[in-house]
């Protein structure tokens, strides 16, 4: 059985986003997949004085970098897999 997600708040957003940024560090250049989810509001809206409730992960489509060939695709796995990230289940990452 899964274990139940831990509550949306600043300290997971924060963390989700540390996650994300490590695994672009590791790609090594301007990565192609896209941002999704939970971290998008607060780019987009970030002078609005309403707070979105937060995330706990990071969401991020995959389909144009892998798209580009599998040079791309692969430099991506191992970025995932350098920052802890392993396959979860169909179509998911989890640490």
């Amino acid at each position: 059985m899964a274990s139940e997600p831990p509550p949306r708040s600043r300290a997971a957003r924060a963390a989700a986003e540390t996650a994300l940024l490590r695994v672009v560090r590791y790609y090594g250049q301007r990565p192609e997949f896209v941002v999704l989810g939970g971290l998008v509001p607060e780019l987009l809206c970030a002078e609005s004085a309403l707070q979105h409730a937060g995330t706990t992960d990071a969401d991020v489509q995959v389909d144009p970098e892998i798209a580009c060939g599998a040079v791309n695709a692969g430099r991506l796995k191992g970025a995932l897999h350098d920052t802890g990230f392993a396959p979860g289940g169909f179509s998911r990452m989890s640490r």
